[in-house]
């Protein structure tokens, strides 16, 4: 059972145009309590030995919005980027253990293509992690276009009606760009997220925090694409940012 990735029977959503006066704008993903009220936990019906599962959403998928498979110049990047964020006192293989953690194929960010998926017939790895140096002769494993709830994306344009939903069109990172490369996560949060994780209790509603095993700090997931900078979401998970707003901290009060 896949217990990331259950977007499906959404209720319907009334998207709510923005009187905005210049584009692009920052939104902030909302979570869904801010959008129906409910424990995510409760909503996607995770069974109650579950206390806590990553919160994320789904992009809308399109021929360049797929998941990207991730060369060894990506993951060395990437990897940086969680060094960049663990406080000082971890060693490199403490930030490895939660780079694996992150990028099992039962996690949301590769959703049955990560690092640890195995070859039934020949018990070897399906996929490369250049990190920790496993199935390194066949191509790396996979990210997914999905993005934690609380994140912050650039919408570069008014939201727009396609396929019956209202799509808001957010700025991405090629994943074929050399330049891709060179991006720190301090200066780029619209394009490089904190994974979260929702935790079922208190009750009602739960609550948000940062993704475990990097002791409370910051996980960054990159938004990849395929040889474009763009991709979509569905806007009515969205929460415009007024022009003199700080860009909104991910995670939600406790009470």
């Amino acid at each position: 059972m896949n217990l990331q990735l259950q977007f499906g029977g959404n209720p319907p959503a009334t998207y709510q145009p923005v009187d905005v006066p210049d584009w692009p704008r920052y939104a902030q993903v909302k979570n869904h309590v801010e959008m129906f009220g409910v424990n995510i936990l409760e909503y996607t019906n995770v069974p109650d030995r579950f206390n806590g599962i990553p919160s994320v959403f789904q992009l809308i998928q399109t021929a360049t919005q797929k998941p990207v498979t991730l060369t060894r110049p990506l993951q060395e990047w990437m990897f940086s980027l969680f060094l960049e964020n663990a406080p000082v006192y971890m060693t490199r293989a403490d930030v490895v253990k939660c780079w694996a953690n992150a990028f099992m194929s039962s996690k949301a960010f590769t959703n049955g293509v990560g690092w640890d998926k195995i070859d039934e017939e020949t018990g070897e790895y399906l996929y490369a992690d250049y990190i920790q140096g496993t199935g390194e002769t066949r191509d790396g494993f996979k990210l997914q276009p999905v993005i934690s709830h609380g994140a912050t994306v650039k919408v570069l344009r008014p939201p727009f009606a396609k396929a019956g939903i209202m799509q808001a069109e957010i700025e991405v990172l090629d994943a074929f760009d050399p330049n891709t490369l060179k991006l720190n996560y301090r200066d780029n949060r619209h394009v490089i997220f904190p994974a979260v994780n929702w935790y079922r209790f208190p009750l009602p509603h739960g609550i948000s925090e940062a993704f475990p095993k990097l002791d409370g700090r910051d996980v960054p997931i990159p938004l990849l694409g395929n040889h474009t900078t763009v991709s979509y979401i569905d806007a009515a998970w969205l929460r415009f940012l007024s022009p003199d707003e700080v860009p909104a901290h991910p995670y939600w009060p406790r009470s």
